[in-house]
């Protein structure tokens, strides 16, 4: 949507507090456009495979080869909605621990409430995932004006909800390997962070900054960078195969928080975000991806939603839709060829992410 398109649907609209999220959004349009232009220019191309391994030193790295071989975890993003993932994460390990076709989870990375979620399971599991996301105050998410206000009140909270879980300082350099991704508002581009090798406070900011959904929450900094949040459509990366893929593990199990009606419905978006993310090839690698079962609603019903009945909802539906797609895990054990990729969402398997894409 273009600012003059935007600008006539306002006209149609008398609530203000939705005139005054939209006029928040048309001023953002402005950074997006600034986005597009950095992305064609030549000087701005980045490797991330690249990027990503000139962040190991050489322990991390030798762990790295280790850790690869096992089994990578990828969280998606979707504020209210990622409480679906600490219901399927539970569930995942329950199957995981009673069958052997699989080995240990030894990798996870995440995009907005899923890089909230990696650093949750990273540092305690299922258990803490479900405690933050129950003791959640909706008021406070929200803040006195709304979650889209410009008010700090929510950042604040999310601040303070991170760092009192207890799961920062767990996140070490021998811990599970933990890859969040935020997007870097002066390049244009994702940029992918390991936690395992930060300082406290380098990663409360990262999960802070992954966490900045536009207009909502305010930009972080980090080494001179800007950030925002990592799911940024088009230009973003939500569902952040890449960096592991990159540091060499080839076995992934993806927990999206929108049902495949709901991605079907924005599947051009998510084509034109795997090709300018250069994303869309994983050869060698095999992928089971849980949908949510049902849905988890919209921007103001799912995304900005922290009302409690919701979040137990949701993370009650996770635990079921993951046993019930348990057989898909079985995947795992295959090995395709070097130049192969495959996926399995819902029972049925295609040979590329774009055909997976096609078929929701």
């Amino acid at each position: 949507m273009d600012k003059e398109s935007l600008k006539k649907l306002m006209a149609l609209i008398d609530d203000q507090d939705i005139i005054d999220t939209m006029g928040r959004v048309s001023d953002n349009l402005d950074r997006v456009d600034r986005m597009k232009d950095q992305r064609i220019r030549p000087d701005s191309l980045k490797a991330r495979a690249k990027d990503i391994h000139a962040l190991l030193d050489a322990d991390l790295e030798e762990r790295v080869r280790t850790a690869s071989s096992g089994l990578a975890l990828v969280l998606t993003g979707g504020g209210g909605k990622g409480s679906y993932q600490a219901g399927a994460c539970r569930a995942l390990l329950e199957i995981l621990g009673k069958d052997d076709y699989s080995s240990r989870i030894t990798g996870v990375a995440g995009t907005s409430a899923g890089a909230l979620n990696a650093a949750l399971f990273a540092g305690g599991g299922p258990d803490i995932m479900e405690k933050l996301w129950t003791i959640m105050e909706e008021s406070r998410m929200n803040g006195t004006d709304g979650f889209f206000s410009p008010s700090e009140e929510n950042d604040e909270y999310l601040e303070e909800l991170i760092r009192t879980s207890g799961v920062v300082e767990k996140i070490t350099p021998e811990g599970l390997l933990t890859v969040v991704t935020a997007f870097d508002y002066e390049s244009g581009y994702p940029k992918d962070f390991i936690l395992n090798q930060l300082s406290e406070q380098e990663k409360v900011t990262c999960l802070l900054a992954s966490s900045a959904f536009p207009i909502a929450l305010k930009e972080r900094e980090l080494g001179g960078a800007r950030y925002i949040d990592g799911g940024v459509p088009v230009f973003g990366s939500n569902m952040p195969v890449a960096p592991l893929y990159h540091l060499g593990f080839r076995r992934f199990v993806v927990i999206h928080c929108s049902s495949r009606a709901e991605v079907s419905e924005w599947s051009e978006i998510g084509k034109l975000n795997t090709m300018i993310n250069r994303e869309q090839y994983y050869n060698g690698a095999v992928f089971v991806h849980l949908y949510p079962g049902e849905d988890l609603g919209g921007i103001f019903s799912g995304t900005a939603n922290f009302n409690h009945d919701y979040i137990m909802k949701n993370i009650e539906l996770g635990y079921r839709d993951m046993i019930a797609r348990q057989d898909d895990l079985k995947l795992l054990s295959e090995q395709p060829g070097p130049y192969d990729e495959v996926h399995v969402a819902g029972g049925e398997r295609y040979r590329s992410y774009g055909e997976l894409l096609d078929n929701l």
